[in-house]
């Protein structure tokens, strides 16, 4: 039954909150940008379980002779083997979202995720498919090079699922709930900083689902809820898609910076 319900809870959770925004905003309730994100996610899902079930098995074959560690076999009580396993899962996708920020080519794939101006639930799936197809590839090199368990990996990608689309709804928590929330976990408050159109604010909190890597690597900045108010999302509009069409989209890595007012 578990099976049954699990794929519908993931959908039903994004789905509640996208409507609950829609309900109480002022915009239309569906809108040219909707459509063109909620299509390009079709297409990444599509290119990615391609990958996941034949490139990714060959790479998979390929590296594995070149284990470094493995998670799988740590000599401790499963409980505490499973624990170490997520963080370090969670450690590492910190530390491949840095390194998207970070080197160019990564951040022509990534750039999109920050262009959009209006952050919300929605802006979960913003992603160019080839950024999704560079993640899949990242992931599966990290997984074998430290042979993770899978049973972990599975629990991380679906408490992810349910993670990442409250991590980028509208509605920011109460000050006081954010201070003692953020100390741990990702909120919508920590994570909205991140997409500050300020690239020096941009390009901090990078934490997946714990927050405690950015305050521990000197990455963490903090914002009150008025600040945040007040501060605009998105990039700079020469790094931007002109429109909200989904060529110009698919089409963003690739274009030259311009000159834009």
């Amino acid at each position: 039954m578990f099976d049954r319900v699990l794929p519908i809870a993931l959908i039903a959770l994004p789905l509640a909150l996208i409507v609950f925004e829609k309900l109480n905003s002022s915009d239309l309730l569906f809108k040219k940008r909707d459509a063109s994100i909620l299509t390009l996610l079709g297409i990444s899902q599509f290119f990615t379980w391609l990958l996941k079930f034949f490139a990714v098995l060959l790479f998979v074959n390929f590296i594995a002779p070149f284990e470094i560690f493995s998670f799988s076999n740590l000599p401790l009580p499963r409980y505490l083997s499973i624990v170490i396993s997520f963080v370090f899962i969670d450690f590492a996708g910190y530390v491949a979202h840095l390194l998207f920020h970070k080197i160019s080519v990564l951040w022509k794939l990534h750039k999109l995720h920050h262009s959009d101006r209006e952050v919300d639930t929605i802006t979960t799936f913003f992603h160019h498919p080839l950024e999704e197809v560079a993640t899949v590839f990242l992931a599966a090199l990290i997984f074998v090079l430290f042979d993770v368990p899978v049973p972990v990996i599975l629990l991380y990608g679906v408490l992810n699922s349910i993670h990442a689309p409250l991590t980028h709804f509208k509605v920011l928590l109460p000050e006081k709930w954010n201070k003692i929330l953020s100390f741990l976990i990702v909120t919508p408050n920590f994570h909205r900083v991140h997409h500050s159109l300020d690239m020096k604010e941009g390009n901090s909190n990078f934490g997946i689902i714990f927050s405690f890597w950015d305050r521990l690597f000197g990455t963490y900045v903090s914002k009150t809820a008025i600040q945040m108010r007040a501060m605009k999302s998105g990039i700079s509009l020469r790094e931007s898609p002109v429109g909200d069409s989904l060529k110009e989209y698919l089409m963003n890595p690739f274009i030259r910076l311009q000159e834009k007012s």
